[in-house]
């Protein structure tokens, strides 16, 4: 239907955003960590190498900070790592990048990241808070998204609606998409601890998008309006780790909580039928929105579950 197509992945990009942390900066860790440190002992030496040789080979359980076990910050947790570690430790070979020797977060992105930390590094990476994750989502979410040419036809009767007909799409973003474009307002995001819940609002508009009516006698075109907001949920669950820090447990279930829609056409008669009918088009996209929960809910648990958050907001 008219924009669901650019909604639908605008809201599959907040949840993304919604990750908490991956989109920020390109260090992710919870904690600090010292490269090498693969058991978290505090101390860089042979038992770290064997550390790593277990996990890979062993089945020996993951200590909890891969970027302390990626020993040659290559982005890989191989038995390179620990080769690497082995020669520096016993053939003068080069030490492991930073952080090291001492605590500090991964100046690589990797995407690899330390639920759990050594007695020594006790700096924490700052808690995530409500600005911390609106600043993260409106770095991710397009101010503006483009339905494509004939994005969408569907019936009404004896008419066919062709939205934002191919014939009439333009350059409608910075990016040089070709189509017509859906805006997209600054997004503000809230967590909420005690619900256990993150709450995202989005409004935006659509401005005089064409529509084709085609029936068969004749054809008209009609300028279509549209604002709209919706909230969005996600629900979680929270724990407290071996550090006294509340993080996410597990994600429960993302939904559309709440939307209002307005439609306004500018032509014939018969386009300001469309307007009779708008309960039509909201419907359909609110149906596709709940549809992506699933995909809320997957890109979120993979991100989101271990991540201190702000408890003192």
């Amino acid at each position: 239907m008219w924009g669901a197509r650019s909604i639908l992945r605008t809201v599959r990009t907040l949840a993304i955003a919604l990750a908490l942390t991956g989109v920020l900066a390109p260090t992710v860790n919870a904690f600090q960590f010292r490269r090498g440190d693969a058991n978290l002992d505090d101390e860089v030496n042979l038992t770290d190498a064997i550390t790593i040789l277990g996990v890979l080979f062993a089945g020996v359980e993951n200590p909890g900070c891969d970027d302390a076990r990626d020993a040659d910050d290559d982005g890989q947790l191989v038995l390179s790592d620990a080769i690497y570690l082995l020669n520096h430790l016993f053939a003068g070979g080069a030490p492991p990048p930073a952080p090291f020797p001492d605590c500090g977060d991964d100046p690589t992105p990797d995407g690899f990241a330390c639920e759990f930390r050594s007695k020594s590094c006790d700096g924490e990476s700052e808690c995530f808070g409500d600005d911390d994750l609106t600043l993260a989502i409106n770095q991710a979410v397009n101010d503006t998204e483009c339905v494509e040419g004939d994005g969408a036809m569907f019936q009404i009767g004896e008419v066919t609606i062709t939205v934002c007909p191919a014939v009439l799409a333009d350059v409608c973003d910075g990016r040089g998409n070709i189509g017509c474009p859906v805006f997209i307002d600054p997004i503000v995001a809230t967590i909420e601890l005690e619900e256990k819940l993150v709450a995202a609002e989005v409004t935006g508009r659509i401005v005089e998008m064409p529509i084709l009516l085609v029936d068969a006698e004749s054809q008209e075109d009609c300028l279509l309006d549209i604002d709209f907001f919706l909230t969005a949920h996600v629900e979680f669950e929270t724990a407290v780790n071996k550090d006294g820090d509340l993080v996410v447990d597990f994600v429960t279930r993302g939904y559309i909580a709440d939307h209002e829609a307005e439609l306004f056409t500018e032509g014939s008669f018969l386009c300001k039928a469309i307007q009779a009918a708008q309960g039509l088009f909201i419907d359909q996209i609110v149906a596709e929105l709940e549809a992506a929960s699933d995909q809320i809910i997957s890109a979120l648990t993979e991100e989101v579950v271990g991540k201190p958050l702000c408890t003192n907001r």
